[in-house]
C-alpha cells in the first residue's frame, strides 16, 4: 500500500467510535470522524510532487481504437475472392456478396474512425489521411453502386418474376468481373492502409511499399 493510500484508509478508519454492542442515550451520538478534503490536500500536497502538470494525458476510445492498434485484433487486408464459372451458382454468389459486403463495410467503419481521431488521439501525416479517404470514397462507390446492381441482378435470378426479363448466370459472372476489377483497386488501397498501420502509421518506402503488393 502506497503512502497515499495508508493515510487514506487512516482518515476512514474512525468513521464511527461506536463499538459493537454499544448503546446509546436519545441525547448521545457516536462519535464520527469528519474527512476534511482542505487538510488532506493540505498535508499530501508533497504526493503529487512527482506528477509532472504539463503532461497531456491522452484518452483512448476503449474498444475500436485499441483493436487498431493491436497488430493481431485487427487487420485492413481484402482476401481474394475466387469466383468459379461452373461452381459459382446463385446462392454461392449471395454467400459472397454478403461476405464482402460486411467486410468491406466493417473496414470502411475502421477507416472513417482513424480519419475522425486524427490530431486528436493518433497523428499521421496527410498522405496517410488522403490514402484513407481515397479508399472510403471508392468503397463507398462498389458498395452504393455497383453492389447494388449486382444484388438486384442477383435477386432477380433467385426470384423470376413472370413477366420480367430473368437474369441468367452467365450475366451474374459478367457483372462480377466488373465488380472484381475495382474490388482488386480497393484492396490494394487496404493493404497499403494495413502496412502504414503496422509502422504505427508511418508511410513505408516506395520500394517496400510495391515490393508488398
Amino acid at each position: 500500500m502506497s503512502e497515499l493510500s495508508a493515510l487514506i484508509t487512516s482518515r476512514f478508519n474512525d468513521v464511527s467510535a461506536a463499538k459493537p454492542g454499544k448503546e446509546f442515550s436519545k441525547n448521545e451520538q457516536p462519535k464520527q470522524s469528519v474527512l476534511s478534503l482542505e487538510s488532506f490536500t493540505s498535508e499530501r500536497s508533497d504526493a503529487f510532487e512527482d506528477v509532472d502538470k504539463n503532461e497531456s494525458i491522452t484518452w483512448y476510445p476503449a474498444a475500436e481504437f485499441l483493436e487498431l492498434e493491436s497488430h493481431k485484433a485487427y487487420s485492413f487486408a481484402v482476401p481474394e475472392v475466387f469466383v468459379d464459372a461452373v461452381e459459382t451458382d446463385g446462392l454461392k454468389f449471395t454467400q459472397i456478396v454478403d461476405t464482402l459486403t460486411a467486410q468491406l463495410e466493417r473496414h470502411m467503419a475502421k477507416a472513417n474512425l482513424l480519419v475522425s481521431f486524427n490530431e486528436k488521439i493518433v497523428q499521421f501525416g496527410d498522405e496517410v489521411e488522403e490514402l484513407l479517404r481515397v479508399t472510403i470514397g471508392r468503397t463507398q462507390l462498389l458498395l452504393n453502386k455497383r453492389m447494388k446492381q449486382f444484388r438486384e441482378q442477383l435477386n432477380r435470378h433467385l426470384n423470376p418474376i413472370p413477366g420480367q426479363k430473368v437474369t441468367k448466370l452467365n450475366d451474374l459472372h459478367g457483372l462480377w468481373a466488373l465488380i472484381d476489377m475495382q474490388l482488386e483497386d480497393i484492396r490494394l488501397c487496404f493493404d497499403k492502409i494495413e502496412q502504414c498501420r503496422l509502422r504505427s502509421w508511418a508511410v513505408p518506402p516506395a520500394d517496400e511499399l510495391s515490393a508488398n503488393l
